[in-house]
């Protein structure tokens, strides 16, 4: 009769911390726009950067050239 009675007790707190989890994560990845990155854009502010900005604008455009 015990076990029956802890399962009765312990259910719900695991049920519903779970649910509130997954409706908390559905509702924030349905709010979220995506992340788009323009890559010249990206490149020419590399490139108006300092020394460490411009090498690796340059190694970007290297890189782009050769795929």
């Amino acid at each position: 009769m015990s076990n029956e009675l802890a399962i009765l007790v312990g259910l719900p707190f695991a049920i519903i911390p779970t649910c509130l989890v997954i409706i908390d994560y559905l509702r924030e990845n349905t709010n979220k726009e995506p992340i788009v990155i323009d890559y010249l854009e990206y490149v020419n502010r590399k490139a108006k950067g300092d020394m460490v900005d411009r090498s690796i604008a340059q190694l970007l455009t290297i890189e782009k050239i050769a795929a």
